[in-house]
């Protein structure tokens, strides 16, 4: 890498306030009854956010990763643009998989192919028409690979009308497409550590 180069990715670095967090946890769970089995054995976990506002947006990186006999991982990332301007954009992304190496005769049943896949992209943009009229529109696509038809969408469109500031008026027309398990694999609204599942599920 040449000096100007350099210059310019450390110029870019200590120029952006970045935030950021490293949690590593142990965690564990156990049926009744098998509280002292070798499979109430804890597995360590480890979290990874890092985000930081620039001059069109905010945007943020999220990643989990757990061992054990549900092996888990996840990425995710999301951009929010500045409040100013006609359009405000949301824009996001994640991927996760899961892999069973127990020997449970129910979980490889639920799991046949020893993992599961799930991808996800969404983006909503609202478009401010003109003093107190917006539009908003936009959608989530997810792709689940345990399922018979893996692709869902879920389009979103809505319409607000602010004549006074004290006053607005809001129509929205949405359709969310949930898969079973979905809670599973994709990041969560709030903030703070995404601890991967325990254990694995069945349809």
């Amino acid at each position: 890498m040449s000096q100007s180069a350099s210059t310019a990715v450390a110029s870019f670095f200590s120029d952006l306030p970045f935030s950021g967090e490293v949690n590593l946890l142990t965690t564990g769970a156990f049926a009744p009854g098998r509280l002292f089995s070798s499979e109430t054995l804890p597995r360590g976990v480890a979290y990874v956010a890092i985000g930081a506002p620039t001059g069109a947006g905010d945007w943020a990186v999220r990643a989990a990763m757990s061992q054990g006999d549900l092996s888990s991982w996840i990425l995710a990332g999301s951009f929010v643009s500045k409040r100013e301007g006609v359009h405000r954009y949301n824009l996001g992304w994640s991927y996760s998989t899961q892999e069973y190496q127990g020997g449970n005769p129910l979980a490889l049943a639920a799991v046949s192919d020893g993992n599961r896949n799930v991808g996800e992209i969404y983006g909503l943009d609202r478009w401010t028409i003109g003093p107190g009229v917006s539009v908003e529109y936009g959608g989530r696509y997810a792709r689940y690979d345990y399922l018979v038809q893996p692709a869902l969408f879920s389009p979103r469109v809505g319409v607000s009308l602010e004549p006074t500031k004290t006053f607005r008026m809001t129509a929205v027309v949405a359709q969310r497409m949930v898969a079973p398990g979905a809670e599973e694999f994709l990041a969560p609204a709030v903030a703070g550590p995404w601890i991967p599942p325990e254990r694995t599920f069945s349809l």
